[in-house]
Formats: structure tokens, C-alpha cells, sequence
């Protein structure tokens, strides 16, 4: 019988042990494919859910697909707001007119894919009780004669024009600042009376100030409108994106023209007493389409900060 050396032996010993720790070190290997990742599922959130009456809310849509369908149901709003695709869904902005009446409102959200429903949320929208202060006025016949319902109608079909046209996607930066330095001489949603008849609701703030003094753009957007009108004097429309709109009233100079790109800052023109007004002060409004938005929400909260 051949019995091999003791010195192959422990060649064949060693060479043995190198090959199963190599075999060891190789990475396995598998036979199944990898599972698919779990796809985004819709999910829906509202800005808030309690506001006063002359507030927005907002609604977003996350993770939708190109082809779904969105329908908003609710009394709280006479015609349903534009959706507008915003990072991976979509958005809606709700104003709420300043008269509307306390109380609950249900809201209905249904989301259709290939003609089927695949997802329902129902809310209840809080219109919280606000009392809003009453003004009494008393002008002149010449000052009067310059708030005609007819010399507003003309100015309508300027402004219109100018709210009717948004950039879809968000132009301004953070929150809006004051346009002007100044004192308060009236608030939003002011009910006023002139010569002792209602005249409507005051849609912005009044910031009395000085004749000259600049007036500055509240925040970035495009200048949709410049020009002077009959009710509300040397005007200037920002058009921010996504259907907000700011207002600078009775200018005595204008600074900038239609189509100008501003920046949060910029001059845009200066205080004056043009239009319908009583002495020189700006008036500042807030808009989405051409309802009008309590402004100091714009100054304390970024309107999509909370996505």
C-alpha cells in the first residue's frame, strides 16, 4: 500500500483549506428577483381646517398620476378653484368671501382613476364668527361723482383682465411684507358707509402716509397691471403665481409697467390721493382670482410654507 509523504500531505491539507475560504468569501448569489418598491399612496392635507370669514385655506394632493381626476364638492365657495400641479400633486386654493356666515361647512374630495373612484375624504370646514368694524364717511358730490358704479365698471374690465392670467407655479419668497410704513386708517373686511349708504366691504388695508413716500412691492412677481383707473386712482397688479394677486392703490407716480419682473422690495411707485380717496395713503389688497384675502394672513404665513 502507498501511503503518500507526510510533506504532499500537507500541501493537499492547505490547498483544500484555501479553496473553502475563497468559496466563503464569494458574495451568494440569487436566484429571486428583487421585489418591487411599494409605490406613493395619495394622501391628502389641508392648510387648516378652522378659519374666520375673508381667510384661504389650502388643499394638497400628494402622489397623484397624470390621468387622475380631483372633484371638490362643498357650499362653502359659489365655483370650485382652479387645481394647480404642484410638486408631485396638486393644490387648491380656497377663499372665503367675507360675508360668508359662521358655521360648518362639509367638504367632499373624490379621486377617479381609469372611471373609477379609488379614494373619498370627507371634512368639515369651520367658518369661526369675526366681528368687522363699521366706517362712516362723508364726502363731497365732486369726490362721490368719482365712485360711480359705471367709472367702476370701465376699471373692471382692466382689472379682470389682469387677474385672469397666473404663472403656474409660485413667484413670490417667503412672507409678503408691508408695501409702506404707516399708520392703520383702515382694516380689512371694514364695513363702510359713504354719505350714510353701505358701500361694500373694504377689501385691503389703508396705510395713510406721507405724499412721495415709496411704495414697495410685497413681495415677487410679474406686473400684470399699471395704469391709471377712475375708483382706485394710479394702480399697480403683481400677479405672485398660483392665482394670488396684490393691489397698490391711488399712487400719485408709477414706477414700474406691464410685464415688469419685481423682487420683494422693490419700488414700485409712490403714495398719492389719485381715484377715489380722501388724502394720501396706498391701498393694499390680496386676491386669489379676484377674491379678495385678508392681507395680514400673508404677512405672518408663507401660503404653501406647511407643505
Amino acid at each position: 500500500m502507498y501511503i503518500l509523504p507526510i510533506r504532499k500531505l500537507r500541501i493537499m491539507v492547505l490547498t483544500l483549506a484555501l479553496i473553502s475560504a475563497l468559496i466563503f468569501l464569494l458574495p451568494p448569489t440569487f436566484t429571486n428577483k428583487e421585489e418591487p418598491l411599494p409605490q406613493p399612496q395619495l394622501a391628502v392635507s389641508f392648510s387648516k381646517t378652522e378659519i374666520f370669514p375673508g381667510d384661504y385655506f389650502v388643499i394638497y394632493v400628494d402622489n397623484l398620476k397624470t390621468t387622475d381626476e380631483i372633484n371638490i364638492l362643498t357650499e362653502l365657495v359659489g365655483k370650485t378653484p382652479p387645481l394647480i400641479s404642484y410638486r408631485n400633486g396638486k393644490i387648491a386654493v380656497f377663499a372665503v368671501n367675507y360675508r360668508t356666515k359662521p358655521g360648518q361647512y362639509p367638504l367632499v374630495l373624490t379621486i377617479n382613476r381609469n372611471g373609477q373612484t379609488i379614494f373619498e375624504k370627507k371634512e368639515e370646514i369651520v367658518i369661526a364668527p369675526k366681528d368687522f368694524q363699521t366706517q362712516y364717511l362723508q364726502v363731497t358730490a365732486s369726490q362721490q361723482a368719482t365712485r360711480t358704479d359705471a367709472l367702476a365698471q370701465q376699471d373692471a374690465v382692466h382689472v379682470n383682465k389682469a387677474k385672469s392670467v397666473s404663472s403656474d407655479t409660485p413667484l413670490w419668497e417667503g412672507l409678503f411684507i408691508m408695501p409702506i410704513e404707516g399708520r392703520i386708517s383702515t382694516e380689512y373686511g371694514l364695513v363702510r358707509y359713504i354719505n350714510k349708504v353701505e358701500s361694500g366691504r373694504h377689501a385691503g388695508l389703508d396705510i395713510a402716509a406721507s405724499r412721495g413716500t415709496p411704495v414697495k412691492a410685497a413681495n415677487s412677481g410679474i406686473v400684470n397691471l399699471s395704469r391709471l383707473l377712475n375708483v382706485t386712482g394710479n394702480t399697480v397688479i403683481i400677479d405672485h403665481g398660483m392665482n394670488f394677486f396684490s393691489a397698490y392703490c391711488h399712487m400719485d407716480v408709477l414706477l414700474v409697467k406691464d410685464g415688469d419682473s419685481v423682487k420683494k422690495g422693490d419700488i414700485i411707485g409712490k403714495v398719492g390721493s389719485t381715484g377715489f380717496s380722501t388724502g394720501p395713503h396706498l391701498h393694499w389688497t390680496i386676491s386669489s382670482g379676484a377674491l379678495f384675502i385678508n392681507p395680514w394672513l400673508f404677512l405672518e404665513e408663507d401660503p404653501l410654507g406647511w407643505i
